[in-house]
């Protein structure tokens, strides 16, 4: 059995593929095939890669990919549930470094979530270190939250498409005081395609000649999941605040802000994933967030 490239025209069978390999695995998570057009988009540099059975159908695919400008190399793919256990996976886990290589990233990641054992030991015998863990978190929506005050110097308005250039600076430059990689603008308006911008904000200083971005949230609508979960839900999938801003409460404003319109649309849920350790992680529990499961973050050091 040989490796073949997979592009755009194979995105059909990678999307019934992707669809075997969730409902094996009990996954609430539902990939739309807009999403697996999404893969090969211009802004991401990416390299795919598919295993075919005699009959021509696809055993196991993979997909490297990293955003333009950035180093760090995401890899996804899986093995059909009636080829598992052949050793597949372990062959599929080298190409994926090996096309992550071929790209340019310095580091190469995979997202494992907390009840697949099976796959985190594969990651560790191909070399790869446990780097952090995400939480997902989850509120209901059936009662008002208590109202945050604005402070007189900041302004909330809609995270409107011509807002989008200056909310990718911002991050950029929030990113560079912390050590972390910059994102192209259609890089960025790719990794959020499924942005509702009703219920995504900026938060603006308003002190001085030009207003300032002092912080964002961007939820999206994935509706496709709502099915598999048995209830509908806003996805909170970035939340961004300067440094200069910390200590204001911003960002339990912004969350007010898009619950109010998560409410006004009839969404029953919120839904987050947060860094465990990071610093914001008890803003949302004391925002009446709770943890329903964990993402392990796995990577591997491309540059040895």
């Amino acid at each position: 059995m040989a490796w073949s490239e997979l592009g755009p025209t194979d995105a059909d069978e990678i999307f019934r593929l992707i669809g075997q390999l969730e409902a094996a695995d009990g996954s609430l998570v539902r990939t739309s095939r807009e999403e697996v057009e999404g893969y090969f988009d211009d802004a991401m540099v990416w390299r795919a890669m598919g295993l075919r059975a005699s009959d021509g159908s696809l055993l196991a695919f993979g997909l490297a990919r990293m955003p333009g400008g950035g180093r760090e190399v995401r890899l996804s793919g899986g093995v059909r549930p009636d080829a598992r256990g052949e050793g597949i996976g372990r062959l599929l886990a080298a190409e994926q470094l090996r096309a992550a290589r071929g790209i340019g990233g310095t580091s190469a990641l995979v997202h494992v979530d907390d009840a697949n054992a099976e796959l985190a030991a594969l990651l560790e015998r191909e070399g790869f270190e446990l780097s952090h863990t995400f939480v997902q978190m989850r509120m209901r929506l059936d009662e008002e939250d208590a109202a945050i005050p604005t402070p007189a110097h900041i302004r909330i308005e809609p995270l409107s498409p011509e807002r989008d250039g200056g909310v990718v600076r911002f991050h950029n430059a929030v990113q560079a005081q912390a050590g972390g990689s910059a994102i192209s603008p259609d890089a960025w308006a790719v990794e959020h395609a499924f942005i509702d911008r009703d219920w995504s904000f900026v938060a603006f200083d308003v002190r001085g000649d030009r207003p300032r971005i002092a912080a964002y949230i961007v939820c999206e609508r994935f509706e496709q999941d709502w099915q598999a979960f048995g209830w509908s839900e806003g996805y909170i999938s970035e939340v961004v605040l300067g440094r200069e801003w910390r200590g204001l409460r911003l960002i339990s404003l912004l969350l007010g802000w898009s619950m109010d319109a998560f409410r006004a649309s009839g969404v029953s849920y919120a839904g987050i994933d947060v860094p465990e350790h990071d610093y914001l992680y008890s803003t949302y529990v004391d925002y009446g967030f709770e943890v329903t499961a964990r993402t392990r973050v796995y990577v591997s050091n491309l540059d040895g």
